[in-house]
């Protein structure tokens, strides 16, 4: 039997490099997500 998987306490803490590329990776995602609606709206 599998033991169940124990989640962290929120909130959780990165160190601010981390959080810096996670914040990069959201900034560029939602510009992706923009040129695709656009895409779509001009279709």
């Amino acid at each position: 039997m599998k033991k169940p998987y124990n989640l962290p306490f929120l909130p959780i803490s990165f160190e601010a490099e981390t959080e810096l590329l996670f914040y990069k990776k959201v900034v560029e995602a939602t510009a992706e997500l923009e040129k695709l609606k656009q895409k779509l709206h001009y279709s």
